[in-house]
């Protein structure tokens, strides 16, 4: 990696939930809850950047692209919102290894604590009810959405994925380097 100039910034461990042990399936509050797996419904371009954390512009033209028009997997988006705006959204695919189903929660965006809560919550009903075993996702533990996962049971797992730069513009070089500057996702992990 060095010799090619490029600088490993971190380790990014996947967050996993062991859905076996969890029996109970809540219901969807349809009136907070709906999917946009066109991302027609709300207004993602108003959406503010994570933090002022480098990351992907998530816009709508941006979102459509990548998860609705994919050729090789097919994702859903759930949202809860307000009226027109985003309280909190959430990216996944559902897929089977070894004859079992995992749900891959690839992109979210946070932007209100309590609504990625609840979404989670939907999310891991929604996941019990198709007969995934498990989710998996990204998450920076120097944000709010790591603690979030944490506490409703996500552990670190394999695999670990090596995240790097490399720098074309000297005056950025520190800033990219420190992980803690950055917002990815599982999703990102074809962008860079």
């Amino acid at each position: 990696i060095h010799k090619l100039d490029w600088f490993p910034v971190y380790e990014i461990p996947t967050l996993a939930l062991d859905l076996t042990s969890l029996k109970s399936v809540r219901g969807f509050s349809a009136e907070d809850l709906s999917f946009d797996n066109e991302f027609d419904l709300y207004d993602y371009d108003s959406q503010k950047d994570q933090l002022g954390l480098i990351n992907t512009y998530r816009s709508k033209s941006y979102l459509k692209w990548r998860y609705a028009r994919n050729p090789i997997n097919q994702y859903q988006n759930m949202v809860v919102g307000d009226g027109n705006k985003i309280l909190s959204f959430a990216v996944f695919k559902i897929y089977t290894i070894n004859k079992k189903k995992y749900l891959d929660l690839v992109d979210f965006g946070p932007y209100d604590n309590d609504a990625f809560g609840f979404l989670l919550e939907n999310l891991i009903s929604y996941a019990l009810k198709m007969d995934c075993v498990g989710i998996k996702t990204w998450a920076p533990r120097h944000h709010d959405s790591h603690y979030v996962l944490s506490k409703r049971g996500f552990k670190h797992e394999l695999p670990i994925t090596y995240f790097t730069v490399k720098t074309l513009n000297s005056s950025l070089t520190s800033r990219l380097k420190c992980f803690s500057n950055w917002w990815i996702m599982m999703g990102d992990s074809d962008i860079y």
